[in-house]
């Protein structure tokens, strides 16, 4: 949270309040739809249900379980969003598929498309790499405000 906030007064002190945050808002837009839900959906999509299964069997129902399930919440919530079950090639699957179809909403200037499909694979990077969202958002915004601010690139 704090890196945000370090992003937004550079953006601010650099180009003005406004440009900052239309930087900001656009980073945590942007990755929040492609990284945090794309990706994930992806992979979800891509992966077989046999993976999890093999990964996290369910507990004995002979053996007595500790309530509400013998498993970790955190342990099943990675299971059910597929991305620590999938294994590494369907994750990078989902992340081609994602790192595409977000060079794709970039093709309104076309030479844009191999920068945005690099960077979105960066970003999916960052975010496995690091398990949170706030990193990518404040790399992408840092990212808009050099691109656009102090390159004055369209």
């Amino acid at each position: 949270m704090l890196a945000l906030i370090a992003v937004l007064c550079f953006g601010a002190a650099a180009n003005g309040p406004s440009f900052a945050f239309d930087c900001a808002l656009t980073g945590l837009g942007e990755e929040l739809i492609f990284t945090w839900l794309l990706f994930p959906c992806a992979v979800f999509l891509l992966a077989t249900s046999r993976t999890c299964a093999e990964e996290h069997p369910e507990p004995s129902r002979a053996a007595p379980q500790t309530f509400p399930e013998a498993r970790p919440l955190r342990a099943r919530m990675r299971c059910a969003s597929g991305l620590r079950c999938a294994p590494p090639r369907t994750q990078l699957l989902g992340a081609l598929a994602t790192a595409l179809i977000f060079a794709l909403c970039h093709l309104a200037q076309p030479w844009k498309a191999p920068i945005a499909f690099a960077f979105s694979l960066g970003m999916i990077a960052l975010y496995r790499r690091t398990g949170s969202i706030w990193w990518p958002i404040c790399a992408h915004s840092a990212f808009d405000m050099l691109w656009f601010g102090a390159l004055g690139l369209p």
